[in-house]
């Protein structure tokens, strides 16, 4: 296999090879693995992180919001090619969209944490809407409606705080 980065560039040197670098300090250490490992575009030349990187796609203090038409092309996404089709809808409709902010913008307009139910239903903006209303009257019927969505509670209620139990905590 071709070596890369600076291990390929000590060797050709004729340094020793990488074990020797197991006398570098720990962050010395994690940045030469990055500098062989990383992708050039996710660190700087000394190895450190590259911060917007790792930021999210659609940066929201550049003012990139959800404007009406991106919603209208959602919907006529949702209408056409139906929930869960994220990439097809981001290549027809939303191109500067990422699929991840598409279906979390999928779960506001439905007013559900969980798709599942709907997946690969084509629905038109009337039956996001008529769905929307539903979800949020059980939520807030059942009180699993938090953040403008029905939260899926099988796991918990992360609106309520944690409570302990005598089963659990043998102190009590």
């Amino acid at each position: 296999t071709p070596q890369r980065g600076a291990m390929a560039e000590a060797n050709a040197a004729g340094a020793e090879p990488a074990e020797g670098n197991l006398n570098l300090s720990g962050e010395e250490y994690v940045r030469f693995m990055r500098r062989e490992l990383c992708l050039p575009e996710m660190i700087e030349e000394d190895g450190s992180l590259r911060e917007e990187y790792f930021q999210p796609k659609t940066d929201l203090s550049d003012g990139v919001l959800w404007s009406d038409a991106a919603v209208d092309k959602l919907l006529e996404g949702l209408a056409k090619l139906g929930v869960g089709q994220w990439s097809e809808i981001r290549q027809a409709y939303l191109v500067h969209w990422d699929e991840l902010a598409i279906k979390l913008k999928a779960c506001s307009l439905l007013g559900v944490q969980d798709l599942s139910p709907y997946l690969g239903r084509c629905m038109t903006k009337e039956e996001v809407t008529e769905e929307r209303t539903k979800n949020e009257d059980l939520g807030k019927e059942a009180g699993d409606w938090h953040f403008g969505v029905r939260v899926d509670t099988r796991f918990g209620n992360p609106a309520a705080p944690a409570k302990a139990s005598s089963d659990e905590n043998p102190a009590q």
